[in-house]
């Protein structure tokens, strides 16, 4: 019916405006409008706050804006930040006879556009909840039973009745509670066994207590437990911080991978080679441990203020037939250093500190490093490290990598440098780990080192290579 070009212009056509409609930020389909902070307020209370937060909403004229919170639930006063488009409102009272659970939030907007005469509104919508004014208290002992956690929940100020309470998950995918596994034991305590599949992810999850009235439609007391629920797996593990990690809650724990790694072809090189190496992370109790970062150690103090330790391990040679900026200046063997660390953590970030001595005798010289590290879980899934540092160099050091002597500069057409001590570079870089099983893991290495000083200065760098170092890697690693 159609002509072959006609059709060529309906099939462009049609996914081009489906493509505009669906990233249109003012259609509904781009996301939230807003997001209520904490949202939920507790019946039969005065004086409560909310804070909502505008994802693409901005206007300038607050005194017109009209909030609707329904039945029972008056606004006192209002008040938005623009700069972090945020609404806090000040809540006068919340009738205690109001109904409890869901309710609509409605925030009405004057249009920019339209006179306060003729204003024009536009409505947002989003969700908050009314709660009673009890407390609980969950405790979670094991159940003896495979996927499946036992709750205890003491409350205060509850009315827990038999065959009238229940457990209800907010956004609790994979975790189901039946109501013969809910045991009243008083109208102040209660017991329920809850069934963890295996789509459920580790976190902390929230839930409702609800107790109905007698005719099982009408909801008499809904206490809400924030992030009540601890899970690690489908089973009755609770998380710790080795949990978020992946590791097993065991001495062990073993991970092994293989890296592929793009990296200058010599400290100071403009060119790359590409290597492939083994991703190697074992550690016992925490205290011994071998890495390819830090080698072969223990920990001599480990606690939650300090860590100090020491651990040997290899660096790699340097040979003439690396590179042909290399020719006439020999060959340098790789060996083994020795390796004292220290680690102050802050939060999420420690102050690093580490010594490396020549063991080997290959340049018989040492490494002084001082940095930060940023190590914590982004997700269940995702973990990142991040590093800085700032390495000064002995003598020793610096005439092994960087001096060209006369019979160096004779073999390489080289100017005579001699280095000295100081500052060899300043360093960053992350490794980040995401499990996409409970066992298999992908690895991502990216760094960046500037030579400075001597170093940079050295003909090696200057003539024939560069100070700007880049080092990348990407591999798999399975955690047993």
């Amino acid at each position: 019916m159609f002509p072959q070009s006609a059709g060529k212009t309906r099939f462009i056509f049609i996914p081009a405006v489906l493509f505009a409609f669906l990233l249109n930020p003012a259609l509904p389909l781009w996301g939230k409008s807003l997001q209520v902070d904490s949202p939920w307020l507790i019946s039969g209370r005065n004086n409560q706050l909310l804070k909502i937060r505008f994802y693409d909403q901005s206007f300038g004229d607050t005194s017109r804006i009209k909030i609707d919170l329904g039945v029972g639930v008056q606004v006192a006063s209002h008040q938005y930040n623009p700069k972090e488009k945020e609404l806090f409102l000040k809540i006068k009272s919340v009738a205690k006879e109001t109904k409890l659970g869901p309710r609509p939030i409605i925030i009405k907007i004057p249009s920019k556009t339209t006179s306060p005469k003729n204003s024009k509104y536009k409505q947002i919508r989003s969700k908050i909840w009314i709660f009673s004014p009890g407390m609980v208290k969950v405790i979670q002992p094991s159940s003896g039973k495979k996927n499946v956690i036992r709750l205890n929940i003491t409350g205060k100020n509850t009315h827990f009745k038999k065959g009238q309470t229940r457990i209800v998950f907010k956004n609790g995918n994979g975790i189901t509670v039946e109501q013969d596994n809910v045991v009243v034991r008083n109208s102040t305590y209660l017991t329920a066994d809850l069934n963890v599949g295996i789509i459920a992810q580790p976190g902390k999850y929230s839930f409702y207590v609800e107790t109905l009235k007698k005719n099982q439609d009408e909801v008499d007391e809904i206490i809400f437990a924030p992030k009540a629920l601890k899970l690690f797996s489908s089973s009755n593990k609770i998380l710790d911080q080795r949990k978020i990690w992946g590791a097993p809650k065991k001495d062990w724990s073993i991970m092994l991978g293989g890296l592929t790694f793009l990296s200058p072809d010599y400290e100071g090189s403009d060119d790359v080679k590409v290597q492939g190496f083994p991703f190697l992370d074992v550690s016992w109790r925490n205290r011994f441990f071998l890495n390819f970062q830090q080698g072969l150690g223990v920990n001599i103090i480990r606690n939650k203020n300090l860590t100090f330790g020491t651990s040997i391990g290899y660096y790699g040679s340097r040979e003439e037939v690396d590179n042909d900026a290399l020719m006439g200046l020999g060959d340098i063997d790789g060996g083994v250093d020795g390796r004292l660390f220290v680690f102050v953590p802050f939060g999420p970030i420690s102050l690093t500190s580490m010594y490396r001595r020549d063991l080997s005798g290959n340049h018989d010289g040492s490494i002084f490093s001082v940095g930060a590290l940023y190590f914590k879980p982004i997700s269940p899934k995702l973990r990142v490290n991040l590093q800085g540092r700032l390495n000064f160099a002995s003598e020793k050091f610096m005439n092994t990598y960087f001096d060209i002597n006369l019979s160096q500069a004779s073999r390489s057409s080289m100017t005579v440098y001699d280095a000295d001590a100081g500052i060899k570079d300043i360093s960053a870089f992350n490794i980040l780990i995401y499990s996409f099983t409970r066992h298999w893991n992908v690895v991502s290495f990216m760094g960046f080192s500037r030579l400075l000083g001597d170093a940079a200065n050295s003909p090696i760098v200057k003539e024939r290579g560069t100070a700007n170092q880049f080092r990348f890697g990407l591999g798999f690693s399975y955690r047993f």
